[in-house]
């Protein structure tokens, strides 16, 4: 099946083709290969064969076509055999570039280059953000160098910005997350080259282009792959026995319940007190008081040390340190008396075992909270307690998102947006991702209008070509040796093909564009 073909149909192709195609992708990812399979496939492309579907995006993205001279063969001709000559339409030669030997890239450089150019704004309020990890680099930059530094010093080809095709082909051996991760990393470092650099890591501006070509066309195959596996996604084996069994309404009754047989006591006095208090306080911040979102609670503090801390006041809770931070800025909510308790009841805990200040954080150490995997492990230990189900920030979301949709509170474009924001993703997200597909719906056959009356074809009409006869052009070359000759030509070095036009009688018919094409090939012709 030639790649083509696919990004054909996912652009151009009708409804039916792009469920066709879809089906065609499950049926490969589960390997059949029954009669459907080749059906689907002869339907599709005209082959039953098919590799994999990722390795079809791979060469889809290396199919960047290369400028190739026009080759002819130099054959003699009589000057009675000799055709008159013509003029057609062209545009003028561009001298070739001067090209030198392209250098690979050194880690140092790349450094200097993201973290001293990749400095652009942010969307909220147009300010440049420091790195969490180091403020000498700002917004995403140090995540880039380092995903390229790792690669870089593994494999000295990954250097190479000129191979691009190379580059591509492996780092799109990887997961798709993974590969699109690194091939943003490479655009960014490739956009803040400069003309200079440009010659010198790649050999030429037009190599350059031409590699940029290669990595953009790689990093919308990627895109497709993700978007159809995120519309595809199917409930893994982990996730069936809760999704399947679990709703929404029935997960905050179960809190609820839990909540009222367990109290919290009035003052955190050991270790285990304080994991029961955190656990009350988790479930009422995802369940009870706010739709849930990631891990972000876990690096509450009780006043903000800096201007990217989440911390809270009173019953409201700042949150300013999280995944979208960046596209969406801060966003504030408020908490019920309860949580705030115990919360007071947590920092408390900490000030009189610990030297503690205000600005730590206070559902955790600092190793501790700042780590993903522990702070997923504790909150799917949270819901086990109450709900007898390892349930994770992602389960949450797909259990809320479907109970918004059966219940119609995100119908509309303005609900699912402000959902999206309470919830820390985008409308795209929320409908491909925590909005949960089973299976793709049957195409639909489309109904075939069947003419009363059998009409010809009316046919096309298609443009032709103007020649130029003698008699044209001899007058157009008498207008360009006069118009030569003045003053004005001298000075500006254009010649007005619309006044010659006008001039002549014999040329006044023809299209100015091919007039002008004419007088190109005359002046060119002349010179050589």
């Amino acid at each position: 099946m030639d790649p083509t073909v696919i990004m054909t149909i996912l652009e151009k192709g009708s409804d039916e083709q792009v469920l066709m195609l879809k089906e065609l992708h499950n049926a490969q990812l589960s390997k059949r290969n029954d009669e459907m399979f080749i059906g689907i496939a002869n339907h599709l492309a005209g082959t039953a064969h098919l590799s994999s579907f990722v390795e079809l995006y791979t060469q889809l993205a290396l199919a960047v076509p290369e400028a190739t001279p026009a080759t002819s063969e130099a054959v003699s001709i009589s000057p009675e055999e000799a055709p008159e000559e013509t003029f057609e339409d062209e545009d003028e030669d561009v001298p070739d570039e001067e090209v030198i030997e392209p250098q690979a890239i050194e880690v140092e450089d790349m450094n200097v280059i993201l973290r001293t150019r990749h400095t652009t704004a942010v969307k909220d309020g147009g300010a440049i953000k420091d790195h969490r990890q180091d403020p000498d680099w700002k917004n995403a930059a140090l995540q880039y160098a380092n995903r390229l530094e790792s690669r870089m010093n593994a494999r000295i080809e990954m250097r190479e910005l000129h191979n691009m095709k190379d580059i591509v082909s492996t780092v799109m051996q990887s997961t798709d997350n993974t590969a699109s991760a690194v091939l943003t990393a490479y655009s960014v470092l490739m956009q803040k080259l400069n003309n200079d650099e440009r010659v010198k890591y790649f050999g030429s501006l037009e190599k350059y282009s031409n590699c940029l070509q290669v990595l953009n066309q790689a990093q919308k195959a990627v895109k497709n792959i993700l978007d159809l596996k995120r519309d595809e996604q199917k409930i893994s084996e982990r996730e069936k026995p809760i999704l399947e069994n679990w709703d929404w309404p029935r997960l905050e009754n179960k809190v609820k319940e839990y909540l009222d047989q367990s109290p919290a006591p009035d003052s955190i006095e050991n270790v285990e007190q304080f994991r029961f208090v955190r656990r009350l306080c988790l479930l009422r911040l995802n369940v009870l008081d706010h739709p849930p979102r990631r891990l972000e609670y876990f690096l509450l503090k009780r006043v903000p040390g800096g201007e990217e801390d989440n911390y809270y006041e009173g019953n409201t809770i700042t949150l300013n340190d999280y995944k979208t931070s960046s596209t969406m800025g801060q966003y504030s909510f408020e908490i019920s008396d309860e949580t705030r308790i115990l919360l007071d009841k947590m920092y408390d805990y900490w000030e009189r075992t610990r030297n503690f200040s205000e600005n730590m954080y206070i559902f955790g150490l600092e190793n501790q909270v700042c780590s993903d995997s522990f702070c997923t492990k504790v909150l799917q230990a949270t819901f086990y307690a109450a709900c007898k189900e390892k349930i994770s920030c992602i389960i949450l979301r797909q259990l809320m998102v479907d109970h918004l949709a059966k219940t119609g509170a995100i119908r509309y474009t303005t609900d699912r947006k402000e959902k999206a924001r309470q919830m820390t993703h985008s409308p795209k997200m929320q409908q491909t991702v925590y909005l949960k597909r089973d299976v793709v719906p049957p195409p639909t056959p489309k109904k075939r209008k069947i003419p009363l009356a059998t009409e010809p074809k009316k046919a096309k009409n298609r443009a032709r070509k103007t020649y130029c006869s003698e008699e044209q052009q001899e007058e157009l070359k008498r207008l360009i040796n006069n118009y030569e000759a003045t003053e004005t030509f001298k000075q500006k070095k254009t010649i007005p093909w619309t006044q010659l036009r006008n001039e002549s009688e014999i040329l006044k018919d023809v299209k100015p564009g091919t007039l002008e094409a004419w007088g190109r090939r005359i002046r060119k012709n002349r010179q050589a």
